[in-house]
């Protein structure tokens, strides 16, 4: 589980929890080609084009939650009200 939350005024909140499905390495000057077909197409354009600009030795690790449909171990991401689901680049 990758936890996402926010400093408040008196301590930390959780804001979202993703429950990793699966995930892999791959080089940064082959982002396209290594993730395309994993992730939703608008995520491989907006996120993918600038991490493709890195070193393109650097390797870089993509996270893929776990879904209503798809859970892991009867877990699926928490997701606040109204944001729509992950699809993580990261390192």
């Amino acid at each position: 589980m990758i936890a996402f939350g926010s400093k408040k005024r008196h301590g930390w909140v959780l804001d979202t929890v993703l429950v990793v499905a699966d995930s892999f390495d791959y080089l940064a000057a082959d982002t396209h080609t290594a993730v395309e077909g994993h992730v939703p197409d608008v995520s491989l354009h907006v996120t993918g084009g600038p991490l493709a600009e890195n070193d393109a030795t650097e390797t870089l690790r993509l996270y893929r939650g776990a879904t209503p449909d798809d859970p892991v171990d009867g877990c699926a991401e928490f997701l606040a009200a109204g944001v729509a689901p992950l699809h993580g680049f990261g390192r």
